[in-house]
């Protein structure tokens, strides 16, 4: 079976389906996991702000990085070579070097799952809701086209963030049953730290019914997890190693197992 994973950010590919992904895998399925935004643009701090000039020039050459791209800030020669001054906004830890270093934690994350088909999509991270909703689904349609999965997952559309509603309602697009007629079943995952942070009063809540037993696969979700530098968080933060052990342990309470990951159906053809 050929199964695709659609996540917005390195790490989410992890916090909501990772188990299952290996799973998949000792079974046998082919996954791809696709990780469709750049994963730090937007993740910064105030004290980290600063601003970068190009040397010789008068131009203060301060950079918003709300409205430039990745590849953009790799052609500017004073960024490039670090130049900077004390009152600008460019984050400081959005450098090249960075960025590499996030996909070589994902690429390591996803050889500790077992998955060998990984793709990234450079979206904008964070700003996904400046693009228009079909620019990202032809990003997404041209996946399912080409790897004609027969599952894919996504992430739930109720999230408090932005990103993964705008991806989910991408990938409902990309996945329409004329469009997509290889896919069988759509799910979507939770992702801690964002789907049990969002209201009622705003959108959907998470209301999973289906739950896949992940009790052999757990220690290699965790495994892959600490991978990601930036983003393991202490106890009892929901991305602590141990937090989202307890979040597996407590889904399989409810339907029998050890541990599970836990799912809300789009749709299923059986």
């Amino acid at each position: 079976m050929n199964i695709l994973v659609v996540a917005a950010h390195p790490d989410d590919e992890l916090l909501g389906v990772g188990g299952t992904v290996a799973s998949h895998i000792l079974k046998g399925d082919r996954v791809k996991v696709a990780v469709m935004c750049e994963g730090i643009s937007a993740r910064y701090s105030l004290e980290g702000l600063y601003e970068v000039r190009r040397e010789g020039s008068d131009d203060p050459g301060v950079f918003d990085v709300a409205n430039i791209s990745v590849a953009a800030l790799r052609t500017r020669r004073g960024y490039a070579e670090g130049r900077a001054t004390t009152s600008g906004i460019m984050p400081r830890q959005y450098v090249p070097e960075r960025l590499d270093q996030v996909k070589k934690e994902t690429h390591r994350a996803a050889r500790i799952l077992g998955v060998t088909d990984l793709v990234f999509g450079d979206l904008p991270d964070q700003r996904l809701e400046t693009l228009t909703l079909s620019d990202v689904a032809k990003k997404v349609e041209r996946l399912v086209s080409d790897f004609e999965p027969e599952l894919v997952y996504t992430h739930f559309g109720g999230d408090i963030n932005r990103d993964h509603r705008v991806l989910a309602e991408a990938v409902l697009v990309a996945v329409r049953p004329y469009a997509a007629p290889t896919v069988k079943e759509v799910l979507m995952f939770e992702t801690p730290s964002s789907t049990e942070w969002g209201s009622p009063s705003l959108t959907a809540s998470f209301q999973p019914t289906v739950f896949v037993d992940i009790s052999e696969c757990l220690a290699a979700k965790i495994e892959a997890f600490r991978c990601y530098s930036a983003e393991v968080r202490q106890y009892p933060h929901p991305r602590s190693p141990e937090a989202l052990a307890d979040r597996a342990h407590y889904w399989g309470s409810l339907v029998n197992r050890r541990a599970a990951e836990a799912f809300v159906v789009v749709r299923s053809t059986r």
